[in-house]
């Protein structure tokens, strides 16, 4: 049996490992290899994976529908999470098939020398219950149960009339826990057109509560998006999750761009792409710069003066 984790452990010194995420190439191969069907890849197997065990870093936006089970082996925080975590699979298929889900609970012992953990976790799984059958009014689909099993019919869910239009507000104190990839498409939603109106190699520049100076850069290499987030105080790249970098980068209409020197984030720009391209391989003339924002810290970060120097 061939099995991926998305998290990998180093050894630091003789008596200590860290665990740290794998590299989202890797990752994205290894999605492939999983699900090839899904991902309209020729299924090879012997190259392929049977098991595949990650965090919630790709519990969203990713097809593994030639999967039929899933397994929380954690209790997620809110309501939506095990809804997104099965919807990895939850998909059309080409034939009847059974899914199946399953989630480890926290069951109490009085001999148990972690009572006192134990219950604060089961007070979150009573909590996640009762947050998810409200959440069914939104998904009418229940991924997650307070039996020990639950045989469910999808059919049986398929609602008697067709909603053709709808207005959902994501504003009231009830959807609090609703996910903030959500809260980001219904505020696209406002501003869908003027978006799509905007022309690529955008630059701007944007204050935020952060420590160091960053820059977000959209990328598009062999028809693929990428998002590449530097930091010039760690003088680290990344590529965060969509949902932390829509987090980071929100704004409204009024927001005032931050007052910085647009050459200066030109200079930053291509030094990033060019550090980018060396890390992942990639033929820096054959990537194009969709957009560039400059997070600009409130409190004066000097990352940016020992950056141009260098």
């Amino acid at each position: 049996m061939n099995i991926f984790c998305t998290i990998e452990r180093k050894k630091t010194n003789k008596n200590f490992f860290e665990y740290k995420p794998k590299s989202l190439k890797i990752v994205e191969k290894a999605i492939i290899k999983f699900a090839p069907i899904a991902n309209n890849i020729n299924p090879n197997e012997q190259d392929s994976y049977d098991v595949f065990i990650t965090t919630d870093n790709y519990g969203i936006g990713v097809n593994m529908q030639d999967a039929s089970v899933v397994i929380n082996y954690d209790i997620a925080w809110t309501p939506i999470e095990p809804i997104q975590r099965a919807g990895r699979i939850l998909r059309l298929w080409d034939d009847f098939r059974i899914v199946k889900i399953y989630t480890f609970v926290p069951m109490l012992s009085e001999k148990s020398e972690l009572q006192k953990e134990l219950l604060d976790v089961r007070k979150r799984w009573d909590n996640l219950m009762i947050r998810h059958e409200e959440s069914r009014k939104l998904t009418d689909l229940p991924v997650i149960t307070s039996e020990e099993n639950e045989l469910i019919n999808m059919p049986d869910f398929a609602p008697d009339t067709i909603v053709t239009k709808g207005h959902l507000t994501l504003k009231t104190e009830d959807d609090k826990d609703v996910s903030p990839f959500y809260q980001h498409t219904y505020n696209l939603h406002f501003y869908r057109e003027q978006a799509e109106g905007l022309e690529n190699d955008l630059i701007s520049a944007l204050n935020y509560d952060g420590e160091s100076v960053l820059l977000y850069l959209l990328l598009k290499c062999n028809n693929e998006y990428k998002i590449v987030l530097y930091d010039c105080k760690k003088n680290k790249i990344s590529s965060p999750h969509p949902e932390k970098i829509l987090n980071l980068i929100r704004c409204e209409p009024p927001t005032h761009v931050a007052v910085v020197d647009m050459n200066e984030v030109e200079k930053i720009a291509d030094l990033v792409i060019q550090k980018w391209c060396e890390e992942q391989k990639f033929i820096k003339e054959n990537i194009e710069r969709i957009c560039t924002l400059y997070l600009k810290p409130v409190v004066q970060d000097d990352s940016l003066d020992n950056l141009l120097k260098n």
